[in-house]
């Protein structure tokens, strides 16, 4: 579950505005492909991200998904 919230456009399969990226630093990012600026930093995960997707019709949600933090 992420922890925060993000209001982005709606990044349908039409919508090419928006890069999603995954991340080693726990985080997912979406980008603003035609300012290259930094839109949102979701974070949430214990371990690093390694899939994040748009869902094709709500705007506002996103699914990511991260490898298990290591056990201690």
């Amino acid at each position: 579950m992420h922890m925060s919230h993000c209001k982005t456009p709606n990044p349908g399969p039409q919508n090419d505005s928006l890069l999603y990226t995954a991340a080693g630093d726990h985080h997912v990012g979406v980008w603003d492909t035609h300012t290259a600026a930094l839109r949102c930093y979701c974070k949430g995960h214990s371990g690093s991200v390694k899939a994040v997707a748009p869902h094709a019709t709500q705007p506002d949600v996103l699914a990511s998904g991260a490898r298990p933090r290591p056990p201690v």
